[in-house]
């Protein structure tokens, strides 16, 4: 299990996870050679699978389709062909294994509707006789908030967050749209590094991530963790409610264990995500909304994020 130290780096890295291990280690008040070798255990023991930049895609032209896959006379090596064949489509930027209503959650990144739909059939087209049915939104907004219940601190209710979905058109150069494509899967790598990649100079990389960064197209940098091994579960809860749905909003985005809020085009009216230990219930968390808001609730229901099989926030194409 992880130990208060080794927590506080992991809220550091999803903080900025291109952040060096002094400038960690000076957060955490401890040494940098101490910072490298707890971030290179976690590496080892795969409870750190990566380290990502979140992309704002819809200023680059690429809205965010998600689609909900229900399967039917499928085994656990057939949903793994299906979760595969998703993961290899350059189109997605997540792919996800998910408990009962569903079986697997994609989310699809597309000009538009048509191109989405043609996206998804072209790759559920060859799995036909596995799959019941379908679900397919589009996303207005997707807020991330930090991993911050991983420390014991104060709590004031009050969370940062960015939002990814803002429709302003950017212009960015193909050595800039390169960038992000290294950084949405390597996004600890150094500047120098990262130039020579890509044949320019340091300081061409450096003024272009601070140009993505400040045009917003860059939201922030990362940790992708496994969060069964830290002692969590991932869940994603939707509901329908008749009336007050941003003070509902509201009161989501105040959980400490929030990871995720969103909002879709045809989708439920409340749909958030959240970790919690795996010694706590989701039903918990249910049930503090139901009493706080039950009349308003007209029906509600949640999966569980079994495993993250693909994160990454560009199109790689």
């Amino acid at each position: 299990m992880l130990d208060k130290l080794d927590r506080a780096i992991l809220v550091e890295l999803d903080k900025n996870s291109r952040q060096s291990f002094s400038k960690i280690a000076q957060r955490v008040k401890t040494s940098k050679n101490v910072v490298s070798y707890r971030i290179n255990q976690l590496i080892s023991k795969n409870i750190i699978n990566g380290f990502y930049a979140v992309i704002d895609t819809v200023k680059l032209g690429y809205y965010n389709h998600r689609v909900y896959l229900k399967l039917k006379n499928c085994n656990e090596k057939q949903r793994s062909e299906i979760v595969r064949a998703f993961v290899n489509d350059p189109g997605t930027w997540w792919v996800a294994k998910t408990s009962y209503p569903w079986d697997i959650a994609i989310i699809i990144l597309a000009r538009n509707m048509h191109e989405a739909n043609a996206r998804y059939i072209a790759v559920a087209g060859k799995f036909q006789q596995y799959i019941s049915k379908y679900q397919l939104n589009s996303y207005i907004q997707l807020i991330h908030f930090p991993k911050d219940y991983l420390v014991d601190q104060p709590w004031t209710g009050e969370r940062q967050s960015f939002v990814l979905g803002e429709e302003t058109a950017t212009k960015i150069t193909e050595m800039e749209y390169r960038i992000l494509r290294i950084l949405s899967t390597n996004a600890r790598i150094g500047t120098i590094a990262l130039a020579k990649k890509l044949k320019t100079t340091p300081m061409v990389v450096k003024y272009a991530i601070k140009k993505l960064i400040k045009q917003g197209v860059i939201g922030g940098f990362r940790v992708l963790l496994d969060y069964e091994k830290i002692g969590y579960e991932y869940y994603w809860i939707h509901m329908n409610v008749s009336a007050n749905s941003n003070e509902i909003k509201k009161f989501v985005s105040s959980f400490r264990n929030t990871a995720y809020t969103d909002e879709t085009l045809g989708g439920d009216t409340i749909e958030f995500a959240v970790h919690i230990k795996k010694e706590e219930s989701i039903q918990g968390i249910i049930d503090i909304l139901l009493e706080q808001f039950g009349e308003f609730v007209s029906d509600y229901y949640y999966f569980r994020v079994i495993k993250n099989e693909k994160v990454i926030y560009m199109p790689h194409k």
